[in-house]
């Protein structure tokens, strides 16, 4: 058939025909019980690529005793190491470290720089107008990938190396001293004491229950070099380093001085390392209040051809939320009849830095926010739910020209949500004879 456009006039059509093989083998092994290991290997081959006149002569015809399994266009190495130590030592912790490596080709002909010198036997082998070999060469990129995950353990810790009956001595005498500054004061005095007993109960309670620290730390490392003449070594395909030993590459001519050969300098097109640790918890203060607490640190740090060693990074620190149960319970609503089904309350309290620079300038320019938003949730006697949501934030730039740019923002929002029988006194509405809906 003949494609036509809407005149009925036939179209010239344009039909590319790709046949690929792609080969993949896994293997896993595990040396130990504990250091279970991945090994990929992937491979993309173009079965057509010698039926291409201009590639022919260079390439072959791409066939094994008769067999065609044309020229590899893409190659994948990868390996994944984990060590997971059930040392009773470690127990406190649970440590798990992952490590992960890869490596990957690009060889696609179109991946070449056009030769500036059609014809020339150095920058034009095989006369397609562009430098070097197809399939030779290529783009080569590496990536190494290290994180820790553990739970810490702090308090189990803590107790193995703290006598307990001291602890709860030294407990009895505090509570004795506030029961006698108390009773001192013979009631018409100040509650200070009272008040520092409380605290010093609540911190104290916050520390022995609180919830094993759960840290996550990740170091990852890209690299990347374009239009190599030639596959890297076993140390870059491992990731154990982040530079190929050019020196055992054919390096590729690029273009002429003159009679002089220029060949390419194997300069890095881009380097990335990312670097990552987070720590978080919870623990209970008292029997309706809650407290979570979270640590993030970020930095980001890229070297590249174009726009030099640049850098970011980020801290996210203090991140904590304070959480009331039961505040349906409170003496206020059960003074006003108990109007409440259920009730709790949140309080976060946020600040973030961020800043960006360059290696060469050691001036950087902060950003600092934070955020403080108070939370109330609750579900009235008659099926009504509400939350009230008030945001409070502020953020301070520094810039070089301006000083320092500060803004203060402040929003409320409150949402009313009451679910009713569609076949009921709303059927009008037409949601069907069955189900609920919001408004």
């Amino acid at each position: 058939s003949t494609t036509r456009d809407l005149e009925g006039q036939p179209l010239d059509t344009n039909v590319q025909n790709t046949r690929s093989m792609t080969n993949d083998v896994t293997v896993r092994w595990r040396p130990f019980e504990s250091v279970p290991t991945t090994w990929t290997l992937g491979s993309t081959r173009n079965l057509l690529l010698a039926e291409n006149p201009e590639y022919a002569a260079a390439l072959g015809d791409g066939r094994i005793w008769g067999f065609n399994v044309g020229f590899e266009e893409q190659r994948r190495e990868g390996a994944t190491l984990q060590w997971r130590p059930n040392f009773r030592w470690l127990q406190w912790a649970r440590p798990n470290v992952e490590l992960r490596l890869g490596y990957g080709e690009n060889r696609r002909a179109g991946v070449r720089q056009r030769s500036v010198a059609v014809g020339d036997p150095e920058l034009d082998p095989d006369g397609d107008g562009f430098i070097g070999v197809p399939t030779e060469v290529r783009n080569l990129s590496n990536s190494r990938d290290v994180s820790l995950r553990a739970e810490l353990g702090l308090v189990g810790w803590v107790r193995r190396f703290v006598d307990m009956r001291g602890m709860a001595s030294v407990g009895r005498l505090r509570q004795a001293a506030v029961a006698d500054s108390t009773v001192a004061d013979g009631g018409g005095g100040s509650a200070i004491p009272e008040f520092f007993g409380k605290t010093l109960k609540a911190l104290s309670r916050g520390f022995w229950d609180m919830r094993p620290i759960s840290l996550n730390f990740n170091h990852k490392r890209n690299t990347g070099y374009q239009h190599v003449n030639g596959r890297a070594d076993w140390f870059y395909r491992l990731g154990l380093t982040d530079r190929p030993d050019f020196s055992a590459i054919e390096a590729l001519p690029i273009r002429r001085d003159g009679t002089q050969l220029i060949t390419q300098d194997f300069s890095v097109d881009l380097q990335q390392i990312q670097r990552n640790l987070r720590l978080s918890t919870q623990t209970t203060l008292a029997n309706p209040l809650r407290l979570d607490g979270s640590f993030n640190w970020q930095r980001n740090s890229r070297n590249s051809e174009a726009r030099g060693d640049t850098y970011d990074r980020n801290l996210e620190w203090p991140n904590l939320t304070l959480r009331i149960q039961g505040v349906q319970d409170w003496r206020l609503f059960q003074w006003m009849g108990r109007p409440l089904e259920s009730s709790d309350m949140s309080i976060n309290w946020k600040v973030t830095t961020t800043a960006r620079g360059r290696a060469a300038d050691l001036r950087e320019y902060p950003t600092r926010r934070y955020t403080w938003q108070p939370r109330w949730n609750a579900r009235l006697r008659s099926g009504i739910d509400t939350s009230l949501s008030v945001v409070r934030s502020g953020e301070s730039q520094e810039s070089a020209g301006q000083g320092t740019l500060e803004r203060r923002t402040t929003s409320m929002s409150l949402r009313l949500d009451k679910q009713f029988d569609a076949r009921g006194r709303m059927s009008f509405l037409k949601f069907g004879q069955t189900g609920v809906g919001n408004t």
